[in-house]
């Protein structure tokens, strides 16, 4: 039997992970992989620390692909759920034969996974056991399964939305339909969200990556959220939509107002930014700027620059004297947010 070294134990724990990043978007396929291994939890013996921990770890999981809990970092996620595919891609758990000398691997690949996340475990544990959120009932030889109920969510706030993944071709049609129309751009700094409404914007392939360009005036309130953290979403509306969103995202100012609670936005947690999706406007490109460049209006041609950039019009919502700053941003995510059924 080769010796499984904490070495071993970190690659073995590193290809886990790398298909955990890929799934770690599609909670369908989470669930899989849960349910997955509760079943060859069904046939294991409470061997260790190493492996008591499991269902705790699980529920950790479930609390955060439902939503109910989501003071965790994504990375961490993807670590433990990295651990969990490598025991459900092993024939078996434990040998028939011998049962200790087998598990020796799975404690070295769990005890790696859990060195980078048993803080976040502990916070875990302290929320579950706070909230009075049950376990469910330990059999003698298996695992307790951890669970967060679906009443943990109150009734005002409804279950967090699937993100189901694009490619952006795809949509390109209907989202340069949407354009003229208006569609939100929003950005996040510190504590503070902000969505606009734009019009104008481009995507394609730039450097060898899918890349959306948003175009923003200099004295917009946005232009200073995306100097302070350089990363956005273009959100677009599928289906029917309340306009007031657009009445108020493009006629106001977010250094007046919080747009977000004035539109009645819901936000939901980015997937790879900071800056988050909107609910209400599914369509979702997650975006991190790449390059920026202001525009010079003395090259522009005569008629654009008095229609789009009259000098005697200050700062303001609509055409008025300020350039715009055009924000590259590389697309990093495409999906549509859907509600759970």
């Amino acid at each position: 039997m080769e010796e499984m070294t904490m070495d071993k134990a970190k690659e073995l724990l590193s290809r886990g992970v790398s298909e955990a990043e890929q799934l770690i978007s599609d909670p369908s396929k989470v669930e899989g992989v849960l349910v997955q291994l509760e079943e060859k939890l069904k046939e294991v013996p409470a061997i260790g620390e190493s492996l008591s921990d499991i269902p705790l770890m699980i529920s950790m999981v479930k609390g955060y692909i439902t939503g109910a809990y989501k003071e965790v970092s994504p990375k961490v996620i993807v670590t433990i759920l990295g651990a969990f595919i490598y025991l459900v891609k092993k024939k078996d758990l434990i040998p028939d034969r011998i049962p200790v000398i087998g598990i020796v691997d799975d404690i070295a690949v769990l005890t790696m996974a859990l060195k980078f996340t048993e803080p976040e475990l502990n916070a875990y544990k302290a929320w579950r056991d706070g909230a009075g959120i049950a376990r469910e009932a330990e059999a003698p030889g298996m695992f307790p399964v951890a669970e967060v109920p679906a009443e943990t969510e109150t009734a005002a706030e409804p279950a967090a939305p699937v993100r189901e993944k694009i490619e952006i071709e795809d949509y390109a049609g209907e989202i340069l339909k949407a354009l003229p129309a208006g569609i939100l751009l929003t950005t996040k700094s510190a504590d503070k969200v902000n969505s606009m409404v734009i019009g104008w914007g481009t995507f394609g392939v730039n450097w060898s990556r899918p890349v959306f360009a948003a175009y923003v005036r200099e004295g917009r309130f946005t232009r200073e959220m995306l100097d302070m953290n350089p990363e956005f979403t273009v959100n677009i509306p599928v289906g029917e939509f309340d306009k007031k969103i657009l009445a108020v995202c493009g006629s106001k100012s977010g250094r007046d107002l919080d747009k977000i609670a004035e539109a009645g936005l819901t936000t939901v947690e980015g997937n790879t930014v900071s800056v988050p999706a909107i609910r209400e406007f599914p369509l979702t490109l997650e975006c991190k700027v790449v390059y920026r460049q202001k525009q010079e209006l003395t090259d522009l041609p005569v008629d654009i620059l008095q229609k789009f950039y009259p000098q005697n019009v200050e700062s303001a919502p609509g055409a008025n004297r300020d350039a715009h700053i055009t924000y590259y941003g590389e697309i990093t995510d495409a999906y549509i947010l859907r509600n759970r059924k």
